[in-house]
């Protein structure tokens, strides 16, 4: 095979050693050599910047340089390509010093012969093409180092690195390889988590001279903590000593991370599985049962093993259908049709039966078929109670339709949804027709439009109002109606809309009118009037002066015997109407030596009439002490007795009350709830605030509403420490900046905040964040705040 011959630049101003050179070269064996000549090393420089030239025969003696300055510019111009300096110059330090400085040879002409050229050639260039090819390794080496993106380390054997790359210093933090090998001087204490970590990576080192997937927690740069997995060998001298360990770091948080979530998920099914309240259970395709719950056990009335391993159809009564199901179960599970949720009457084997609630999930895993997992829901309770509520909905609709006065409902949107056959009569359309129809469908413009604000004022509030509105039938002429007009709330608490019931009150309207005519020109002086007014503003201040005076001035002390620091029970109040005379109040019974009662209650409104009120209720608690110490009947009592006597005004009162028991012998609390803000205890040994909810978790109307409402009392154990709060609902509802309120929400987690208070500053901090979070630094409604101190001192049972 015929070689490529090796393209020589020779530089060299002398033609003789130019023609010498080419004529020992032709003499090579099994080589071939291609000779340019050129007289300058200018010339030379020229010609290498072009391709073509693989080795330089260069004199040191040229017209334009002189000396290894040649060699050296010659150099500069392609430093790639090998150069052999033949000289006729026979000087060794000029020879050990080109060399030094690059030159592949030093020959000395005259000296020179076919093979000795020949041989330097060669080796010149299988030397730089081995340069080459280690340069290009290096620098292949160099790139997976540092664009590697697991981190790659060399370490001492005692904890420091020798050299790392950039990717394991992003891996630890640091923004350099500098900045780490600058700041881990100990390996050991800066980065392992668990102390003696570094100990077993070196023992595992010594023992096997390799790690493997060697996990460990870090710490980065900034605190944080990372796992890692190490991959490491030991590299030892020809001794074998150890010179260092080298490896690499990979960052396994997220792994870990996910391996933590898939464990934390797999536990979280099994608690759910066994703690359930419903039913589970996973069947195959076939229809056999692969696991139960207990609580499945407990609605069927069976044990595990009467049903694991057996059809699903077992636990069912004896049934002809039984079989159709079992095999319709197998064909809808194979074609994927199963019925996602559904809701059935079942009967049981054991006797029992129930309507429950069935949802169905496939589970799909690896390799195998799929499982069916159906959760059983109990609504049996709900069921009957829908169907109480059927009946109750049928018995008012008949009281509705056989009332004189006008009804209707409407949602959050002003749409009409219900209306009794008077109203319907009245503006003149069917049932069916008022439904979906707006006030705008049936007034004028101005009137439809005054009604919806006034109804969106009630909706936005909450509050049930009475009002006098001008009424205009369509057709019909304009009169005057009494309305009242309540909030409509769902099974969630939320509005949901509103209900109305007026009546035509036209011609008392025209009969007041008379009156005030007939008022007006008997009141001939304005003096008159001025007097009456002055002396309505000294009835007001009376007034007020008596509701404050009937407040608790002092509290009595438990037991009445107690020494000044050993009251069992303490009390403190802040009480803030925001007229002179406002409807909420409370008051304290002493109902033995061990025994207080505290009342505490909220008139809808805050002016006169919510004041009688007031006065009224604690007339009646006063009047039913015989029965203070069951809070719930109490205030069945007292709601029985408000009923009859609101019932003579023909206007009902929204009046909602909390009584509160506390019995030091027995170590309980109990109470009672009328609509009322649920109270906060806030427990003595541990600071947390607990709201005060009956033991059912339903709420009771307020008081004055209904004849027959029952109130029940709940019992809970009170501790050494315990504060009860009470309070009225002008402490929340409270406007703020951008349509905001502050919410019950807010109020429980102030309290919360300042539950180690004392009560007085508690109740000082509470009042001044909640005036900070109104627009206007005062309270619109009035506010009552009650709390009860039960003594750490109190001795144990």
């Amino acid at each position: 095979m015929q070689l490529a011959p090796i393209n020589i630049l020779m530089i060299e101003d002398n033609p003789e050693d130019v023609f010498y050179i080419e004529t020992i070269l032709k003499k090579a064996k099994g080589v071939e050599f291609a000779i340019e000549a050129v007289v300058s090393l200018a010339a030379g420089c020229r010609r290498l910047a072009s391709d073509g030239i693989q080795l330089v025969l260069l004199d040191l003696s040229l017209p334009d340089s002189s000396g290894l300055d040649s060699f050296h510019l010659l150099q500069a111009k392609a430093p790639g390509v090998p150069v052999i300096i033949l000289s006729g110059l026979d000087h060794e330090e000029t020879a050990l010093r080109a060399v030094h400085d690059g030159a592949q040879d030093y020959l000395v002409k005259g000296k020179v012969d076919s093979e000795l050229l020949t041989r330097a050639i060669v080796y010149a260039l299988e030397r730089t093409m081995a340069r080459a090819a280690l340069l290009a390794a290096e620098e292949k080496y160099r790139s997976i180092f540092e664009n590697a993106v697991e981190g790659i380390f060399q370490t001492t054997s005692n904890g420091h690195y020798i050299s790392v790359n950039p990717a394991l210093a992003r891996i630890y933090g640091y923004a350099s390889v500098e900045e780490l090998m600058k700041s881990v001087t100990d390996i050991s204490r800066h980065l392992y988590v668990e102390v003696g970590r570094r100990d077993e990576f070196i023992r595992v080192m010594q023992e096997h001279g390799i790690v493997n997937d060697f996990e460990s927690r870090i710490h980065r740069k900034d605190g944080s903590i990372i796992w890692i997995s190490e991959n490491a060998r030991v590299v030892r001298d020809a001794s074998r000593r150890v010179l260092y360990y080298e490896g690499m770091v990979e960052d396994i948080t997220r792994r870990k991370q996910a391996e933590e979530t898939l464990r934390f998920s797999e536990e979280r099914f099994r608690s759910i599985w066994e703690n359930s309240n419903d039913g589970m259970r996973l069947t195959d395709p076939a229809g056999i049962v692969i696991a139960i719950n207990s609580r499945y056990c407990e609605m069927v009335g069976m044990r595990a093993e009467e049903i694991d391993g057996r059809p699903f159809t077992v636990v069912y009564e004896d049934n002809p259908d039984n079989a159709r199901i079992f095999a319709r179960y197998k064909e809808r599970f194979l074609a994927g049709t199963i019925e996602q949720r559904l809701e059935r009457h079942v009967r049981f084997k054991s006797g029992r039966e129930s309507y429950t609630e069935l949802s169905n999930s496939y589970i799909e895993r690896d390799g195998q078929s799929p499982l069916l997992l159906s959760i059983f829901h109990d609504v049996t309770e709900r069921k009957q109670f829908e169907d109480k509520v059927r009946n109750s909905e049928a018995l008012y609709h008949s009281l509705v339709e056989t009332l004189p006065q006008n009804i209707f409902r409407k949602d959050l949107n002003d749409r009409f949804t219900f209306g009794n056959r008077r109203f319907c009569e009245a503006i003149g359309c069917q049932p069916d027709e008022l439904l979906g129809k707006t006030d705008f469908d049936f007034f004028p413009a101005e009137l439809a439009r005054k009604y919806q604000q006034d109804d969106r004022q009630i909706m936005a509030s909450g509050k049930i109002i009475e009002v006098v509105e001008e009424y205009r039938p369509p057709g019909g002429e304009a009169g005057y109606v009494q309305v009242v007009k309540t909030p409509l709330y769902d099974s969630y608490g939320e509005i949901m809309g509103l209900q109305g019931i007026f009546w035509d009150i036209t011609e008392k309207k025209r009969t007041e009118e008379r009156e005030r005519k007939a008022n007006a020109e008997l009141a001939r002086s304005q003096e008159e009037l001025r007097k009456k007014n002055e002396m309505l503003e000294d009835d007001l201040r009376m007034a007020q002066e008596i509701q404050q005076a009937i407040l608790p001035q002092s509290y009595p002390i438990f037991p009445r015997d107690a020494a000044p620091g050993e009251n069992l029970l303490s009390f403190h109040h802040r009480y803030q109407p925001t007229g002179e005379v406002g409807g909420d109040f409370f008051s304290v019974l002493p109902l033995s030596d061990t025994k207080a009662g505290v009342f505490i209650c909220d008139v809808m409104g805050h002016g006169v009439r919510s004041a009688l009120v007031t006065t009224m209720v604690r007339g009646l608690v006063e009047e039913l002490k015989t029965v203070a110490t069951d809070p719930g009947q109490l205030l069945t009592r007292v709601n029985g007795d408000l009923r009859t006597i609101l019932q003579q005004t023909g206007t009902p009162l929204f009046t909602t009350a909390f009584y509160l028991v506390i019995d030091l012998d027995a170590r309980e609390f109990l109470f009672a709830n009328a609509g009322h803000p649920k109270p906060f205890m806030i427990r003595g040994d541990s600071g947390e605030v607990e709201i005060l909810k009956s033991l059912d978790g339903k709420s009771r109307p307020a008081l004055g509403l209904f004849q027959e409402s029952i109130y029940p009392t709940t019992r809970l154990p009170v501790r050494p420490g315990d504060r009860f709060m009470l309070f009225t609902d002008g402490l929340f509802e409270v406007p703020g900046p951008d349509n905001t309120e502050y919410s019950q929400e807010m109020l429980l987690a102030a309290v919360k905040k300042l539950s180690k208070l004392p009560a007085v500053e508690l109740f000082d901090q509470l009042l001044a964040e909640i005036k900070a979070f109104a627009l206007e630094p005062k309270f619109d409604d009035d506010v009552c705040l009650v709390a009860v101190d039960v003594s750490r001192q109190w001795p144990k049972a």
